[in-house]
């Protein structure tokens, strides 16, 4: 389970996280999080969603596409 406190206590301070898997992989996502525009990074397709920690900052997953979000 991802939340954006969880994120940020993880994460440089690019507060920025890519998440590889595969089929039958699921990443939960936990609080508000919106699904932004999706990225192509070294021939791998990423879903990028965004959501704020309680102090304000902004950070950023990066999951990719053959994983489920649950």
């Amino acid at each position: 389970m991802v939340s954006a406190e969880s994120l940020l206590k993880i994460t440089d301070n690019n507060n920025t996280l890519y998440v590889r898997g595969e089929n039958g992989d699921t990443v939960t996502l936990n609080g508000n999080w919106e699904q932004a525009e999706g990225l192509v990074a070294n021939g791998v397709n990423y879903n990028h969603y965004t959501s704020s920690a309680a102090d304000g900052s902004v950070v950023q997953l990066y999951i990719e596409d053959d994983v489920t979000i649950g």
